[in-house]
């Protein structure tokens, strides 16, 4: 699997479900991440999770996934921060492969480890920074510390697509109607074909009582 359908797969595992719930007042998501209510990281993981017994992989639909996620992570420290990064993302996305809860937050947690150590090393890594927001954000509820990680990305590329997206989100969520009009329209400079974007633009000026805007957006988004 290549770099960008890593990233692709992994915002959509973290956001499906939440923005799918955002429609109505935001953008249908079919890039972006799962139920933030399906996921809860814990503060570590199990050691012992580390060794896992044949009952343990009974549970688990692919076996195969958890025993290739933790190989990924230890062989991670041997490669280049870009290939951590994509390590974790793989780790993460072998997690959804697995049906057993206990082991899911262990290799969550893997994944967060790699971001963190990736970050340590290169504080201005965007992924990084993008993916960990989203953990903060939809999976420990963290929305002060996700959105910082946000602006952070946001100061070191204006046109960040991920990072405006999701701040996008969380100001609609918020019922800050200014900033996700400001927010979806950077969006929309950047990527004018995009029907999603206008059809948030439109809700969101339908919302603030600019019809005009609404129904140039909602043509826009047919």
């Amino acid at each position: 699997m290549n770099k960008r359908s890593l990233q692709q797969l992994l915002w959509l595992l973290f956001g499906v479900g939440l923005l799918t719930l955002l429609v109505i007042a935001g953008r249908n998501t079919s890039t972006q991440l799962v139920k933030k209510e399906a996921v809860q990281t814990q503060d570590a993981a199990p050691e012992k999770s580390e060794s896992v017994s044949d009952a343990d992989l009974s549970d688990i639909e692919k076996p195969d996934a958890y025993k290739k996620a933790l190989q990924l992570f230890a062989e991670a420290e041997n490669h280049s921060l870009d290939e951590q990064v994509d390590a974790a993302i793989a780790i993460d996305s072998l997690a959804s492969l697995i049906n057993n809860e206990e082991l899911i937050k262990v290799l969550q947690s893997k994944s967060e480890e790699l971001f963190l150590i990736v970050l340590e090393k290169d504080p201005k890594n965007l992924e990084a920074l993008n993916n960990l927001a989203l953990v903060d954000i939809y999976r420990k509820e963290d929305v002060m510390t996700g959105v910082g990680r946000l602006k952070k990305v946001i100061e070191l590329d204006k046109n960040n697509e991920n990072a405006l997206f999701q701040l996008g989100i969380l100001s609609i969520k918020s019922g800050q109607t200014e900033k996700a009009i400001e927010r979806f329209e950077k969006l929309v400079s950047l990527h004018p074909q995009n029907k999603e974007y206008h059809k948030n633009l439109a809700l969101l000026y339908n919302q603030n009582g600019d019809t005009q805007k609404a129904e140039k957006h909602a043509a826009l988004a047919k």
